[in-house]
């Protein structure tokens, strides 16, 4: 037969290992006020024993009913004495879902305290996904999605677990692809303030995104319009790398020039004029990209250079080339390996 115990709530400390973490204001003063006009509690607390107070009253760890203790501390001298259970013998892994199977009808926790569960059984106790799915009665998706909240910075955390923005893991992905942390905590304030919607944080995290790969273009390019390179080649060589582009780098260029140079070599038709230059097309080429840019009377205007279509064209050959460099090396490969034995 249960123990049935009734203590003052001093006598009562919250877990070490409950999770909740917030306690939504207006809940708690409901709750409280509830106890209040009810002189106590129906259901049982449960407890387990933790030693003595300085005063020699036994002292308690409430397993189930954190949510309730909190809400009589607001009472403070009007609180009424508690009903608890006493539990025993309980292994920490069966303490946390019992932790995890109650009180979640009227006053579920909020998502980082679930996620805080969650990783706790899954992380510390080694259960599978699949074993607290049944445990607890939720669906595995909804727990790796959960789990995925608590790879935010804590300041986003509060934010969802007070409900300001969307616990949905298409928010939290869009957040976590912004690599800088104070931005992305920054955007994750304003997107709350706004009261976002899934798709507006996807959206706005993009954009961030988008904004930030062009700065760093421009930055790149200045860069390289400083040491003299041309406009058009310095746009190309600091286009953002997408999985569309190669990498635009010094190989890749120099694979450019190797592709010319051979051309170049194999031609029986040069004239006199370029029989003793070593490359000539090369060299028109980046005299070409050169002169095109001087020619061009908009190329103080950075926005022009940014969409002039030159540098597409630039980053399309290089592309064209690295193609090609990944072609010989494969035929090489595949040349050196026949009538190899093993």
């Amino acid at each position: 037969m249960a123990e049935i115990i009734y203590v003052h709530h001093e006598q009562l400390d919250h877990d070490p290992d409950n999770p909740r973490r917030f306690y939504p204001e207006d809940d708690l003063a409901q709750m409280g006020h509830t106890i209040e006009a009810n002189g106590g509690v129906d259901q049982a607390l449960l407890v387990l024993a933790n030693g003595f107070l300085p005063d020699g009253r036994p002292s308690y760890l409430v397993v189930d009913g954190n949510f309730r203790l909190a809400a009589t501390r607001l009472l403070e001298n009007r609180a009424p004495l508690l009903k608890c259970e006493m539990l025993r013998n309980l292994t920490r892994k069966q303490k946390l879902l019992i932790m995890g199977r109650t009180a979640e009808q009227h006053y579920p926790k909020d998502p980082i305290s679930e996620a805080r569960l969650f990783r706790e059984l899954h992380v510390v106790e080694s259960m599978s996904i699949q074993e607290i799915s049944r445990n607890l009665g939720c669906s595995a998706p909804m727990i790796t999605s959960r789990l995925r909240l608590l790879d935010l910075d804590e300041p986003i955390q509060e934010l969802v677990a007070r409900g300001k923005l969307p616990k949905d893991r298409r928010a939290a992905e869009a957040l976590l692809g912004i690599p800088d942390t104070e931005a992305r905590i920054g955007l994750a304030r304003e997107l709350a303030r706004r009261r976002a919607s899934i798709n507006t944080i996807v959206r706005a995290c993009e954009r961030w995104k988008e904004h930030r790969e062009t700065a760093q273009q421009e930055s790149r390019a200045q860069s390289l319009i400083e040491q003299g390179e041309a406009p058009s080649v310095a746009y190309a060589a600091s286009s953002p790398v997408e999985p569309r582009f190669v990498d635009i780098d010094e190989a890749d260029w120099e694979t450019v020039r190797r592709s010319a140079k051979s051309a170049c070599s194999a031609c029986d038709m040069k004239v006199d004029a370029l029989e003793h230059v070593e490359e000539p097309s090369w060299t028109l080429f980046s005299h070409a990209a050169g002169e095109t840019c001087d020619l061009c009377s908009l190329n103080t205007i950075q926005s022009v250079c940014r969409g002039c279509p030159l540098p597409e064209f630039l980053i399309r050959l290089a592309r064209e080339a690295r193609k090609r460099k990944e072609v010989i090396y494969l035929e090489y490969v595949e040349g050196s390996s026949v009538g190899r034995t093993d």
